[in-house]
């Protein structure tokens, strides 16, 4: 039986005895009853969040207007490049030389994956972070891999390579996905 958005509910919560007691504390303060103060605090929560959320897509908006549609999704795919790199190098871009060279040379590969995609007007295609930090790779592979795992990858075709290659290619990687993608965990902030 379908219950109705005003309709009450009971619900048992289980919680450690300092946290009642300073809800119980702060429900005295508020003249409230220790149900009603955890109500409001829900109620809160949740505004607060649906609030939050309004400012992110009123910001959002504001930004792509400002910037243009083109400079704000590379920016936030920039932003998303630079969580993975900081998080692989273990530094930050501002005081390691090699994470500094790996987000520089990421950021102009987004734009190079970014203007190629809309020049060309081919889908992307992703491929799968796996283990491709820990394997030697130089500095330029590395920035065409910050930029895919961003959201802006290269388009098909690429042409400084033959037909040939490019098949294979996008076979290899279709097979890599499929495999990589069931053992690989989302980095954090993959999930948007």
């Amino acid at each position: 039986m379908t219950k109705k958005p005003t309709e009450l509910v009971k619900l048992n919560l289980r919680f450690d005895e300092g946290l009642r007691a300073a809800l119980e504390k702060r429900a005295s303060k508020n003249n409230l009853s220790l149900n009603s103060e955890i109500v409001s605090r829900l109620e809160r929560s949740i505004e607060i969040e649906k609030v939050r959320e309004e400012r992110l897509t009123d910001l959002r908006d504001y930004l792509s207007s400002e910037w243009g549609s083109d400079v704000f999704n590379i920016a936030l795919s920039a932003s998303k490049a630079l969580a993975s790199i900081e998080r692989s190098t273990g530094n930050r871009w501002v005081e390691d030389e090699r994470t500094f060279k790996l987000f520089t040379l990421t950021l102009l590969q987004l734009a190079k994956n970014y203007r190629d995609i809309v020049m060309r007007n081919y889908a992307k295609e992703t491929r799968p972070p796996g283990n491709w930090f820990a394997e030697a790779k130089t500095d330029e592979q590395l920035a065409e891999l910050f930029a895919e795992l961003s959201g802006i990858s290269p388009p098909y075709p690429r042409p400084d390579k033959d037909a040939e290659y490019q098949a294979a290619d996008r076979a290899s990687s279709l097979r890599e996905f499929k495999q990589k993608i069931a053992k690989s965990r989302p980095l954090p902030g993959d999930e948007t």
